[in-house]
């Protein structure tokens, strides 16, 4: 497993680096993963994110984490906080993500749980 967000010396894969990685990992049968979910967040977006959905079906495990900050920003759709469901659907689907790994610290584990014991 190697987590790939951003490459201080690139902007969407502009020196082909994060192609490149993302290419030996794939053949090499290396997961990858992301430590944050950040859905539709532009500096996410234009660096791993977009080759995490492109590849998603060629990469045999993606991780992703769900952290505390990651509950501080706002949804561009609809102007409010992420709610769980809202980042576990970008995970699940976007990003194609087989482990998340949540923040347990409160009062957001309790809300995970829920999300999780209802769904």
């Amino acid at each position: 497993m190697q987590y790939i967000n951003f490459l201080p010396c690139e902007w969407n894969n502009d020196h082909g680096f994060t192609q490149e990685i993302f290419a030996i990992a794939i053949k090499n049968n290396i997961g990858i993963g992301n430590p944050d979910t950040v859905p539709y967040r532009k500096s996410q977006m234009k660096n791993s994110y977009q080759f995490l959905h492109k590849y998603k079906a060629d990469i045999n495990t993606i991780t992703i984490a769900v952290q505390e900050p990651d509950y501080t920003y706002t949804n561009p759709k609809t102007s409010k906080k992420f709610t769980q469901a809202e980042l576990y659907d970008f995970d699940k689907n976007y990003i194609g993500a087989n482990i998340i790994f949540w923040n347990i610290q409160q009062p957001q584990f309790d809300s995970v749980l829920k999300f999780f014991a209802n769904n």
